[in-house]
């Protein structure tokens, strides 16, 4: 195609089209709703009114250039590799009062909770619950564990293979900065003192779901992160996985 102005010489038209992405709001929202039904929960909820698409963030190609932000006086590491989908929760805390939205030392703290997708659903529709048999209790109270830091948090999230890609499903959560009890146990190991505890679960509230895509070949299971992989209580784990990774061709 060319174009010509006047009796000027004619120009050559280069269009540039993007490719379109996989990760599009509408395989989103299937995907989402995918993993709720397989978890038995049937979504009848239009997509507008469980998410607010003008506020899709996409960190895919995101490089992380060492400046520092904060919320609610903690640093919030940006889900760098991610897309995030923000859930429609304006309005709906505090009477409608948005202020623990903000994006400055006046919001809440941001973190992140990586979970299974039976977990995921009963999260979003009726909130966090505690659990039983949390291994820092005495020292930092049963509650709902989260931490600040996306490559934590993916690791409590097990790649799904959803409509031919392989997803791994985080949720971005708001946490009230006072509420936040940090591991400090000295026995735990480095990667377990990035968690944060927090004791009541109206303290925390789900505000973003993050999806990327993540071969299963490349999952490691939380365990491995703390006790190694040659730790004999979770080799029945390990091999559970691998038989996964062998079944889907990886």
């Amino acid at each position: 195609m060319t174009a010509q102005a006047d009796q000027g010489r004619p120009r050559k038209i280069e269009r540039k089209l993007k490719t379109p992405d996989w990760l599009s709001n509408r395989y989103f929202f299937d995907a989402f709703t995918e993993t709720l039904t397989k978890a038995g929960i049937k979504v009848e909820t239009a997509p507008e009114q469980m998410f607010d698409f003008r506020y899709v963030q996409d960190f895919r190609d995101t490089k992380d250039d060492g400046r520092k932000m904060f919320r609610g006086g903690r640093e919030y590491f940006l889900p760098v590799g991610w897309k995030r989908f923000a859930v429609q929760v304006k309005g709906v805390y505090d009477e409608g009062d948005n202020a623990w939205l903000r994006e400055d030392e006046s919001g809440w703290a941001v973190a992140y909770h990586g979970t299974s997708k039976e977990g995921l659903g009963g999260i979003l529709c009726t909130g966090f619950r505690v659990g039983e048999r949390q291994k820092f209790e005495a020292a930092a109270g049963a509650g709902v564990y989260c931490t600040p830091r996306i490559d934590v948090a993916q690791h409590y999230s097990k790649p799904t293979l959803l409509r031919g890609h392989s997803v791994q499903i985080v949720l971005q959560l708001r946490v009230r900065p006072g509420a936040i009890n940090p591991i400090t146990d000295p026995s735990a190991h480095e990667f377990e003192r990035k968690y944060w505890v927090i004791n009541n679960p109206d303290d925390i509230r789900a505000y973003g779901v993050l999806i990327r895509e993540l071969p299963l070949r490349d999952y490691i299971l939380p365990e491995v992160m703390v006790y190694g992989r040659d730790h004999p209580g979770i080799r029945a784990k390990i091999d559970e996985l691998e038989e996964e990774i062998r079944q889907q061709g990886g």
